[in-house]
């Protein structure tokens, strides 16, 4: 097989092949490239044979039922039944996890009917508002506090009432007199 085209996993085809040997049986590393090739050449036949049906048919999606008339008709029968088996333990396994998810998903985890959970969901957000509501006080308080410090500087500020800082001033601390002498 060219590195270009797709294939069944190595590992897994290797467990294959090692589920089928019987114990103390081992396969050698051509053995397994061998049955790799094989089980692709097998896979894209399938393929082919049940695209071929769909195609005839105006179909573009490959069902189940394509693939079981392709073993049929490549004269695989004996692998019909199996296929079969795979199939409706493959539906019963994706049954079982959709009803999983429903019964997650539903209001039967809670078992809580539509209103009570309605109720409990109005209680929550009520919750929410007034802790968002005590925090917005809390906020304002601190911001009416701060105006004894900072606030009242800004408001001073803004009020015209700033600090003289001339020259000329008289009153400063006494550095000129020095300067002087």
């Amino acid at each position: 097989m060219a590195d270009d085209e797709v294939g069944l996993p190595r590992a897994a085809v290797n467990a294959a092949i090692r589920e089928i040997l019987p114990a103390g049986i081992r396969c050698s590393a051509e053995g397994q490239a061998l049955f790799s090739t094989c089980l692709n050449e097998l896979v894209n036949l399938i393929a082919f044979e049940a695209n071929d049906k769909c195609a005839k048919r105006g179909k573009t999606t490959i069902s189940p039922e394509d693939i079981l008339e392709s073993l049929h008709s490549l004269g695989l029968d004996e692998f019909v039944a199996a296929a079969k088996e795979a199939l409706e333990a493959l539906k019963d396994e994706s049954k079982t996890k959709q009803q999983t998810k429903k019964r997650r998903n539903s209001k039967q985890d809670t078992g809580m009917t539509e209103e009570e959970l309605r109720i409990q969901q109005e209680r929550l957000f009520a919750q929410a508002r007034a802790a968002q509501e005590l925090e917005l006080q809390h906020m304002n308080d601190d911001d009416e506090n701060a105006g004894d410090g900072i606030g009242a500087i800004a408001t001073a500020a803004s009020a015209g009432d700033q600090p003289n800082y001339d020259e000329d001033d008289e009153d400063d601390d006494g550095d000129d007199a020095e300067e002087g002498d």
